[in-house]
């Protein structure tokens, strides 16, 4: 039992970068960045704490994977709730910085499947020859966000948690979801860039694409901390080259650092939060009963154990495994994510809607059908089961739900 923590006028094509070894490191000439980030320059090399690396691989092989893995702060702020923030009070909410309730409640199984808007900020550098995205790789990790937090491809807990690109932008016109941006400056995570361009985080999941600090990936804070909830900086940000499948990211190359990530956006502590801690799960470490305790983060794959619950959680999201060995939310994680959107991001996500869903649980099943034939023949308004909104419910409406069965 665990006890823990400006747009471009065209897309362009992907670019291939050379990503030359060097045997070592070389002494770095004076570099723009703050001394304790890495900076990408044009030509590809990065520059950190006076030293040069010819590539993002060669950096990650040779500086601790502690100063990279994870740019999300680990340390647990004060438990108050930001002006900005949900309207709960933190000595009431389920899902504080220092209290998991996993009530039935917030139980998949009781709720609703939560859709989320999506906002992918593609930032690259002036020249658009570093950062750049294909658009298949962003629906791709779309992709990769609803498989993990559905179980999709079995094995984990479906949290009913779907993620979609926006299609109406803040302005009301009509949008794909996705916006390029060119500029050197925010493509190193640097200049305040969410000021200028986040879409209303209090409606909108936005992620920025970009060399996220040198990190895979970060949230500037944990949801609860009451200093992040609409702000501007409320963000999700990732490493543009592990965003999406990309073989050349290996092996964090199947999308599950932004997995990572929106679990830190959606409440949750890294499994090792505050390492074997105390035996009171759901006021310490990382407020979860049902992973065990970790005495530190697990790098690559494998099994281990380093306290006295047994195996250490090796294989959750919200560990520092191997994207291959990441397959997992917990049912507590699922509750205290969802409980996360009720409590702090209460405008962000809305109840799931599709063809044929007419009584809201997500599926489309016999209960729908029973809906529609009670309302079957012509309709007034509302008319539950109109599906094609022409004053009547008939074959035409059944043949939709059947096109959306399931």
């Amino acid at each position: 039992m665990k006890h823990l923590a400006l747009p471009a006028s065209a897309l362009l094509a992907v670019t291939a970068i050379g990503l030359s070894l060097t045997a070592q490191p070389r002494v770095a000439t004076a570099s723009p960045q703050d001394p304790g980030r890495p900076w990408q320059h044009d030509d590809g090399t990065i520059t950190f704490q006076g030293q040069v690396f010819g590539s993002w691989q060669e950096f990650r092989q040779k500086v601790d994977p502690s100063q990279w893995r994870c740019g999300t702060p680990t340390t647990i702020g004060d438990d108050v709730p930001g002006p900005n923030e949900g309207g709960v009070a933190a000595s009431t909410a389920d899902c504080s910085n220092n209290l998991t309730n996993p009530a039935a409640e917030y139980n998949p199984t009781n709720g609703v499947k939560i859709c989320i808007p999506v906002v992918v900020h593609v930032i690259r550098n002036n020249a658009g020859t570093l950062g750049n995205i294909p658009v298949s790789r962003i629906q791709d990790q779309i992709n990769i966000l609803n498989r993990d937090f559905n179980n999709l491809s079995g094995g984990t807990q479906n949290v009913k948690i779907e993620f979609a690109l926006a299609t109406v932008a803040p302005n009301g016109t009509p949008t794909p979801g996705y916006v390029f941006y060119n500029n050197t400056n925010w493509y190193n995570d640097t200049g305040s860039y969410w000021n200028t361009i986040a879409w209303n985080p209090q409606r909108y999941l936005n992620i920025y694409t970009n060399t996220a600090g040198g990190a895979l990936g970060y949230v500037p804070a944990l949801p609860s901390s009451g200093s992040i909830v609409g702000t501007l900086a409320d963000r999700v940000v990732c490493f543009w080259e592990a965003f999406g499948t990309n073989a050349a990211s290996a092996p964090f190359n199947l999308g599950r650092t932004t997995v990572h990530e929106v679990g830190h956006y959606l409440g949750l502590y890294h499994t090792f939060q505050d390492g074997c801690g105390t035996t009171s799960c759901y006021t310490t470490g990382d407020r979860i009963c049902d992973t065990n305790r970790e005495n530190a983060a697990f790098f690559g794959c494998g099994n281990r154990t380093t306290c006295n619950d047994g195996a250490d959680p090796t294989t959750n999201f919200m560990n520092y495994s191997d994207d291959p060995c990441m397959t997992l939310f917990t049912a507590e994680q699922a509750r205290r994510m969802r409980c996360t959107l009720l409590t702090w991001r209460s405008q962000l996500g809305q109840a799931c809607t599709r063809p044929g869903d007419l009584n809201g649980d997500g599926a489309v099943n016999g209960a729908d059908i029973g809906i529609m034939l009670n309302g079957w023949g012509a309709c007034g308004n509302p008319c539950p089961g109109d599906l094609d909104g022409n004053g009547s419910v008939n074959g035409a409406d059944l043949g939709i739900l059947l096109a959306a069965w399931g």
